[in-house]
């Protein structure tokens, strides 16, 4: 029995292949469109199979870390990570589901009938084997019958969209480590910004608390003052007033100050009351292009977005030409193999078999296929001029880069000479002040000239930092680079 099966098996096996060559023979004939010549508009850079994963996980974020550690605790931990890394798996998983049209699908099947319907019991009966020609076909009674099989399907003709399918399913892929990539250089970007600002803060906050303090033993002295009768009460009044608001000015410094820690942890991935406590590197370590130039060469081939926008459009290419291989013909193959019998005894004797092919092509469909070509061609354009659009304004983003930089290095070079001169004003108002010579609100004036100063110099100098890094995202650099420690 099982070598009658066997040799079943092989006779329907040799069938479906005649069927095959006969198909592919009458469709090599055929004329076919010119093939779509599938290139890649930009190719990914070499490395990016290591700037997927992230280099390590945690389970808590460190007491205390440097900038370098919190982009790598961010590059793992920040839940957007996660989010593109599982928007890659989703995509590796459509190239699955488009691969598997190429395979053949192979099922089994068992069904029972019960039924008194001459057309069920005829075919049944014939199907079994067992009819019998003394059969009544207007009443010939009721049947019971079992039926299982096995079948095989497979496409061997869509016109090469299966092939078009499955390079649209890699470049969706692509489009989603790209994604990964701009996630990367956005959120090293923000994370230094972020961290920069915690130490800006920080500087801001000690300053003026040592104002507070200046004021606060000025208030004293005046206080002597005015018991010795040698100051108005208004004077006092007036330092009063400017201690109380210096004392405010901290409270708001310090809000700040936990704001901006906050805001750091939240972009490592912890919730906003986490105790953080940050390290300042001293080591200027960010990499920067030597000028505009290099770095606008440098964003046309690193650049996240842009390969994006290529990626855009280069799938909008295979999409056009899907549409267009809709005019051409589907052809399907099948075999099944089956048994029939009311008690399950299947019996090889009674084996039934069939093959055969079945072509698909649509004539007239009332020009719908001539509306997706056009529709498909201008999604395509649009898309060129979405490529363009990037790129320009991709320009523009490291003009203003660029430009911030000079201003900040010219307002560094500007404050410097300001604090000397407020640090100078501020010791001659106070010997004069303290000798009567000068009133409070000149004295009070100088110092919050003095305080002001310094907190643009303390600005100017994170500023000049974080300058640097926009330079740096500008040009792309945060995708693809992360320095090794």
């Amino acid at each position: 029995m099982k070598l009658c099966h066997f040799k079943g098996l092989v006779s329907i096996f040799n069938q479906f292949l005649k069927i095959c060559s006969l198909c592919l023979l009458l469709f090599g004939c055929i004329p076919q469109p010119q093939s779509f010549d599938y290139r890649h508009l930009i190719e990914l850079p070499e490395n990016i199979s290591q700037q997927i994963e992230p280099t390590f996980k945690h389970n808590e974020i460190p007491p205390q870390f440097t900038l370098q550690e919190a982009i790598k605790i961010a590059l793992s931990a920040n839940p957007q990570v996660d989010e593109t890394l599982a928007r890659i798996r989703q995509a590796e998983a459509v190239i699955g589901e488009v691969n598997a049209e190429f395979l053949p699908v192979i099922a089994t099947q068992t069904s029972y009938v019960y039924a008194d319907a001459p057309s069920v019991y005829l075919f049944k009966k014939i199907d079994q084997r067992t009819f019998k020609s003394t059969t009544n076909f207007n009443y010939p009674g009721i049947i019971s019958n079992f039926e299982s099989g096995l079948s095989i399907a497979a496409n061997i003709y869509r016109g090469g969209r299966s092939i078009l399918n499955r390079w649209k399913a890699e470049t969706g892929k692509d489009i989603k480590c790209i994604d990964h990539m701009t996630l990367r250089n956005v959120l090293t970007s923000a994370v230094i910004e972020a961290y920069y600002n915690c130490l800006a803060l920080s500087e801001a906050v000690a300053v003026m608390k040592v104002a507070e303090q200046m004021i606060k033993q000025e208030v004293e002295i005046a206080d002597n003052q005015l018991e010795e009768g040698t100051l108005m009460r208004s004077d006092l009044l007036f330092l009063k007033v400017r201690h109380a608001e210096s004392k405010e000015e901290v409270i708001k410094a310090q809000n700040s100050l936990q704001l901006a820690f906050s805001s750091l942890a939240n972009l490592l991935g912890g919730d906003a009351d986490t105790k953080i406590d940050i390290v300042e590197e001293m080591e200027d370590w960010i990499p920067l292009p030597s000028n505009y130039e290099s770095a606008l060469a440098l964003a046309l081939s690193v650049r996240p977005e842009l390969l994006g926008a290529r990626k855009q459009v280069e799938m909008a290419a295979i999409d056009l030409e899907i549409a267009r291989r809709d005019f051409l013909p589907t052809v399907d193959v099948f075999g099944k193999v089956y048994w029939d019998d009311p008690h399950l005894q299947y019996a090889a004797k009674r084996t039934n078999w069939e093959t055969g092919f079945g072509l698909t092509w649509s004539l007239y469909d009332g020009n719908k296929r001539y509306y997706s070509i056009e529709k498909s061609n201008e999604i395509l354009q649009e898309l060129l001029a979405q490529d363009r659009k990037t790129t320009l304004a991709i320009q523009l983003d490291i003009k203003q880069a660029f430009l911030n930089y000079e201003s900040v290095q010219a307002r560094i070079a500007a404050s410097d000479i300001s604090l000397e001169h407020a640090t100078e004003n501020l010791r001659v108002v106070r010997e004069e002040y303290l000798e009567g010579a000068r009133s409070v609100t000149d004295y009070l004036e100088a110092e919050i000239m003095y305080t002001q100063t310094r907190l643009r110099k303390i600005q100017a100098f994170f500023d000049l930092k974080k300058a640097k890094a926009a330079i740096a995202m500008s040009a792309g650099l945060f995708s693809i680079v992360m320095r090794n420690e």
